[in-house]
């Protein structure tokens, strides 16, 4: 599955080319409140893999901007591939938050759900899901089913 940031698709072999940062951060250099631009130079340090400079330009973008749905996506996106789950939920949560009818917040917070194996909050997306996106919540379904259940402590 191809997760994407909006406005770009990444992949592990596809790194942002830095002549495209280094342009993205003359911009917010020249118009720091423009959270735009703020939240696409996030998503190009995302593409290039530096998780740490995204989440700090994404934080921005919706500092300036609260309401701005695809850079609190991109956000729980960073955060989520930083490993850093809870505030990743916080994000992706802001974004449906803002934006309801979005299916890749909600099928990215299914998926971080499972992946804290929290499967029943992941569940509990589904409905929202199928309405507005039957095969991202097909998927999703799958990726629930196939987890294998907690190992117990004895």
């Amino acid at each position: 599955m191809i997760l994407t940031l909006i406005g770009f698709h990444v992949r592990a072999a596809d790194p942002a080319p830095t002549s495209q940062i280094a342009l993205l951060q003359q911009k917010v250099k020249d118009e720091p409140q423009n959270a735009a631009y703020w939240n696409d130079l996030g998503a190009a340090y995302g593409r290039h893999g530096e998780w740490k400079n995204a989440v700090n330009a994404l934080k921005k973008a919706v500092a300036l901007k609260k309401d701005h749905a695809h850079a609190w996506y991109n956000l729980g996106f960073a955060y989520e591939n930083a490993n850093v789950f809870s505030k990743a939920v916080q994000a992706y949560k802001q974004a449906v938050h803002f934006q309801d009818k979005f299916p890749e917040a909600w099928l990215s917070l299914g998926v971080v759900y499972q992946r804290q194996g929290k499967l029943d909050e992941a569940r509990k997306i589904l409905p929202t899901l199928e309405e507005q996106n039957g095969k991202m919540a097909k998927e999703l379904a799958k990726l629930i089913e196939s987890t294998p259940p907690p190992v117990k402590k004895k």
